[in-house]
């Protein structure tokens, strides 16, 4: 996953992850190359979604899980 800067996506999700309440995140990796995804996946990244996106997927994506609705 690439990002303007010095900072990929995978390396952005592990810092995010590191900070203050960034284990209550989730966090989606988007991706024309789903090669990616292994270490995505790695990365604490929930879901990996391959371009081009359908709103429904993202919707998907995004939904409360049970364990969120659980969580509260």
């Amino acid at each position: 996953m690439q990002l303007p800067g010095d900072m990929n996506g995978v390396q952005l999700a592990r810092w995010l992850r590191e900070q203050p309440g960034g284990r209550e995140l989730r966090l989606v990796g988007i991706s024309a190359d789903l090669d990616e995804a292994g270490s995505a996946l790695a990365a604490d990244i929930e879901r990996m979604l391959q371009k081009p996106l359908s709103a429904a997927s993202i919707i998907e994506a995004i939904r409360p899980t049970p364990d969120d609705v659980a969580r509260g």
